[in-house]
C-alpha cells in the first residue's frame, strides 16, 4: 500500500492514505489512533474509502486514464499479469 501511494503520489497531489507508519509523512496521511493488528486493519479500512472513490469518480464521470498512471504501474508498482493487456483489449 506504501508503495501504491508514493507511486500515484508522483501522479497527482491528490493521493491520500490512511497509515500509522512512519515512512510516510506529509498532509495526505492520514493516521487512525487505534490498537489493530497493522496488518488486519487495512482490510476494514480501506473498503469505505474504495467505494467512496468508485462513487465519486462514477457520479462525475471522470474515468479517463492518467498517462502518468501507466508508468507507475508499469515501473513501480507491477501489478498486472501477463495477460492484462489482452484482456483490457477486449473491453
Amino acid at each position: 500500500m506504501l508503495d501504491i501511494y508514493e507511486g500515484y503520489s508522483t501522479v497527482t497531489d491528490r493521493c491520500f492514505i490512511i497509515s500509522n507508519s512512519e515512512r510516510i509523512q506529509g498532509d495526505h496521511v492520514l493516521r487512525i489512533d487505534d490498537l489493530t493488528c497493522e496488518d488486519v486493519s487495512m482490510l476494514y479500512k480501506v473498503v469505505v474509502f474504495e467505494y467512496l472513490a468508485y462513487k465519486v469518480t462514477t457520479d462525475l464521470n471522470k474515468w479517463q486514464y492518467h498517462p502518468l498512471a501507466k508508468v507507475v504501474e508499469d515501473t513501480i508498482i507491477k501489478i498486472k499479469s501477463s495477460k492484462y493487456k489482452e484482456g483490457y483489449d477486449k473491453l
